[in-house]
């Protein structure tokens, strides 16, 4: 005699959890160093705060900002929470715009220009919290451009913006200063915020900031500072602030601009003649032809002829460049050849 067995019920099958897995906790459970998930609001009974948890189970870290930039209000205040609704600030990705936000038909940043991306960048992307997410337009779309203009093939890199100085010296800054605490404070008016990475152990080679300044040249001087002693080196453009018993001695910023100030390798120093204008300084680094050996030849761009100057090397600049001062009082474009 052969005894059979019957098959569970159906209802007993789908209800089963211990069979089926939920669907998050198998995709989650992967392995993957980096993962992140959109969760769509607006339903009154999605449980939002269920799903970040979710992500916090399996990792290990885990609209406000496009406001601030069109009013040019970088309220220190305001900024500091990511406002991540049931999520910690280390668990959220953040952006200025992105794919959505750029190509959906609301246009929510289409509208927006380079700049502005810009000096998005500069507050998120100097955080320590979040995972900042840098959309990369297509090329000539965008601003007061075609929302797509057609210009950009499969394949492309898109436009050049993430090449920007600050784009790039907001991100070397970002690695440097990777498990540094943070404070935001307004620096002179709400239009310029600084974004403080340091560690308190009393070298400036750990510290830095990173000041976005929407609107008007400000004194940096007599702020409080959570940075180290020491002078501090703003890689985009070569100034410099000092700090001194946790307040900024000496620099300034320029109006509409992102300043990194962060001794990661060596920028040129600011040109010392007080009538800039009236010189064109040239700088080369000295790793690639030392300053015993290199000779300089230039002319006018838009016209004239080649000016030589074998007989005058590259003199030393600062460490790792050497310089050459070319008299240029009508700031005309140089185009240059360097010898050896």
């Amino acid at each position: 005699m052969v005894s059979a067995t019957m098959p569970p019920s159906t209802s007993n099958c789908l209800t089963s959890s211990a069979r089926i897995p939920p669907y998050f906790d198998t995709i989650l459970d992967n392995g993957a160093q980096y993962q992140y998930g959109e969760v769509l609001q607006g339903d009154a009974g999605l449980n939002v705060a269920a799903y970040p948890a979710l992500f916090e189970k399996y990792s290990s870290n885990g609209g406000a900002l496009r406001s601030a930039l069109n009013s040019k209000n970088l309220n220190a205040g305001n900024l500091s929470n990511l406002q991540g609704q049931g999520v910690q600030d280390d668990q959220l990705v953040t952006w200025v715009e992105s794919h959505d936000t750029y190509a959906n038909g609301d246009r929510q940043s289409t509208g927006m220009t380079d700049w502005q991306i810009r000096m998005g960048w500069g507050v998120i992307g100097a955080r320590a919290s979040g995972a900042a997410l840098f959309f990369n337009r297509p090329v000539g779309s965008g601003g007061a451009n075609a929302q797509f203009a057609e210009q950009s093939q499969l394949g492309d890199a898109g436009d050049n913006e993430w090449k920007s100085p600050e784009v790039k010296w907001v991100n070397k800054f970002r690695n440097a200063m990777e498990g540094n605490a943070e404070y935001l404070r307004n620096c002179q008016a709400e239009n310029c915020l600084m974004i403080e990475r340091y560690k308190s152990d009393g070298s400036n080679a750990n510290d830095g900031v990173v000041v976005v300044n929407m609107d008007g040249d400000k004194n940096l001087a007599g702020l409080d500072t959570a940075l180290d002693d020491g002078t501090y080196t703003n890689q985009v453009n070569g100034d410099t602030i000092t700090v001194a018993n946790k307040k900024i001695t000496a620099g300034s910023v320029k109006s509409g601009k992102v300043s990194v100030f962060v001794n990661i390798g060596t920028a040129p120093a600011p040109d010392p003649d007080p009538t800039p204008d009236s010189t064109t300084t040239v700088y080369y680094p000295s790793t690639k032809f030392g300053a015993d050996s290199t000779y300089l030849h230039w002319r006018f761009a838009d016209g004239g002829t080649w000016t030589m100057v074998p007989d005058v090397k590259m003199t030393a600049a600062c460490s790792g460049y050497v310089s050459y001062a070319i008299e240029n009082p009508d700031g005309r474009p140089i185009g240059f050849v360097f010898t050896n």
